[in-house]
């Protein structure tokens, strides 16, 4: 019999393992683990099984990629990035235990061809598989060493199962059994592994036991090359999940930044290092439904790994990114499992453009109690404005700014536009926008009062220099003076495009120098009394992260958003 054990990556019942070894003189283990897993402390625990040959330990990649879809997402990078991840573990391995690893065990037993050379010039003497038939084109390598994986759904797998699963296998022929207990799969529960040794080292068993390396000593011959995957992975899922479609297009878009010419190379090794969490096999099982686990979990650490590669190379984090991979919406703004990416701005940059959107569960509020009837010819109410709930047209989704030589322009974008309120003369009804910009980041340099009627102040590291409000009477772009008050520095057209449900005003580059990338910003909704007077009340709708935008009231301090 030959055991193989992979315990998951934060297995810590190293004494307790290494004394159940030593209880039982002809128990013999092969022990997988990951570089993280083998300290020193650990070595030295292991010391006496590893020294008297009761012990042999074999090499993990951290997060247990699925190596064949890792390979299959780019020929030449996949391998490239495989080859990489491999010689690091090994350093390490070797660092800790000045000599290499006995073996490899790739993610789930999923081995691929084309690193045969590789394991060869890195003195890895065999690498773990599964028992799944051969493909057509499969060659045969001494290399490969098949096991059997013993599953058991919910409770720990009992001596009696282990001895059943070890009874001959046809596709192993005549050889001696050899069974992988994968607990970092998830096909026995945690505590399993040490469990299953200890009842082992316990009762007298029949078996003659060999380490991994020892039943390859005995035996060269060729084991099927196709033979892969102990968990039942569907090689063929991969492709067409939306997971795994996201990690090839994440892993597209930092080739093409690799590739600029421009790349930061300290950026890319981030990403490279955010990327590479991204391969971690448990997730993609999970999402796939051929691994039972936290599916919610897992959706969101994928999608945490994948976005952070995004946001090291600065790039735009695509939209879909935000949607769960497993189906279900992404966020709603009030649920703890989707906190992650609910409750926090999306930033992204360009080298002329920023944007800012909105949490999805973002919140809004229409005026709270009925005004007197509107002057005849003035916009009507919105909808639901007398009933206090809330109305699309104040909710804010995003704010995108682009500029050039000529221009610095403002692009809102927002739940909803109320046409039946806008005139020809006010094409926002009766909407009123503020964008409050403070430009250099100095507490107390500015105004933290907002515009007259607003009901709320900014923040004082956050106090601003220049205001684009837009509403009623049209958009104007005010100087903050703090000695006699705001002064409006020109008008500004506004465009509406209900279609796109997006609010534009474009200012003049002269009128606002600087660098955008570096301001930081306030964007607020409010109801218009009149063409020139704000309802009282305090903002309706804010670009803030769900936290502030639930504490809104009148009275409220504002933060700016900003570029990290």
């Amino acid at each position: 019999m030959v055991l193989l054990a992979v315990p998951a990556e934060d297995f810590s019942q190293w004494q307790a393992l290494a004394d159940a070894l030593l209880t039982a003189p002809e128990l013999k283990l092969t022990l997988a683990l990951t570089p993280s897993m083998l300290t020193a402390q650990v070595r030295d625990i292991l010391a006496l099984p590893l020294r008297t040959s009761r012990l042999e330990l074999a090499m993990r990649i951290p997060g247990d990629p699925i190596l064949s879809l890792v390979m299959d997402e780019s020929k030449a990078e996949g391998l490239h990035d495989v080859l990489a991840r491999l010689a690091l573990a090994r350093e390490k391995f070797h660092a800790v235990l000045s000599t290499a690893p006995a073996g490899f065990v790739p993610g789930g037993g999923a081995a691929a061809e084309d690193l045969v050379p590789a394991f060869q010039a890195m003195g890895l003497a065999w690498v773990a598989v599964g028992t799944g038939q051969a493909s057509a084109q499969a060659q045969g390598s001494s290399h490969w060493l098949p096991f059997a994986a013993l599953r058991s759904a919910g409770n720990p797998p009992t001596l009696d199962e282990f001895n059943a699963a070890g009874r001959p296998d046809p596709l192993l022929g005549a050889q001696p059994s050899r069974i992988v207990l994968d607990e970092a799969s998830g096909l026995i529960p945690r505590g399993s592994l040490l469990a299953l040794i200890k009842e082992l080292a316990d009762k007298h068993s029949s078996w003659r036991w060999q380490t991994a390396s020892e039943r390859l000593a005995e035996n060269t011959a060729a084991a099927p090359a196709g033979s892969r995957d102990w968990p039942g992975w569907s090689p063929e899922l991969g492709p067409s999940t939306p997971a795994w479609k996201a990690y090839q297009d994440t892993a597209a878009a930092l080739r093409r930044y690799q590739n600029s010419g421009t790349a930061d190379l300290k950026a890319l090794e981030n990403a490279t290092e955010a990327l590479y969490a991204a391969q971690a096999g448990r997730d993609y099982r999970i999402l796939s439904g051929t691994m039972a686990g936290d599916a919610s979990a897992a959706d969101r650490e994928l999608r945490r790994h994948l976005m952070d590669v995004y946001r090291r190379l600065k790039l735009t984090v695509p939209g879909v990114f935000y949607a769960s991979f497993a189906g279900n919406p992404a966020s709603t703004g009030t649920a703890a499992a989707d906190e992650e990416v609910s409750t926090d701005l999306r930033i992204e940059q360009g080298p002329d453009w920023l944007s800012f959107q909105n949490p999805l569960g973002s919140l809004s509020r229409a005026p709270a109690a009925a005004e007197p009837p509107s002057p005849k010819g003035s916009p009507s109410p919105l909808p639901g404005a007398e009933k206090g709930v809330s109305a699309e047209p104040w909710r804010i989704l995003g704010l995108r700014l682009d500029w050039d030589a000529a221009s610095v322009a403002f692009t809102f974008r927002m739940a909803a536009i109320d046409v039946s309120s806008a005139t020809a003369y006010s094409p926002l009804g009766r909407l009123v926008l503020d964008a409050y910009v403070d430009i250099n980041h100095v507490p107390g340099a500015g105004s933290s009062a907002l515009l007259e009627g607003r009901g709320a102040f900014a923040a004082n590291r956050d106090c601003w220099e220049y205001a684009l409000s837009l509403g009623p009477s049209g958009g104007a772009l005010l100087r903050a003076i703090p000695e006699s008050g705001p002064a409006v520095l020109a008008s500004v057209p506004v465009s509406v495009d209900a279609a796109r449900k997006t609010i534009r005003a474009v200012i003049p580059r002269h009128l606002l120098r600087g660098n955008p990338l570096r301001w930081g910003y306030i964007l607020a909704t409010f109801a218009a009394k009149s063409a020139a007077a704000v309802r009282p009340g305090g903002p309706l709708g804010l670009l803030a992260p769900l936290e502030q935008q639930q504490a809104l009231s009148s009275g409220a301090r504002l933060s700016a958003v900003r570029l990290p």
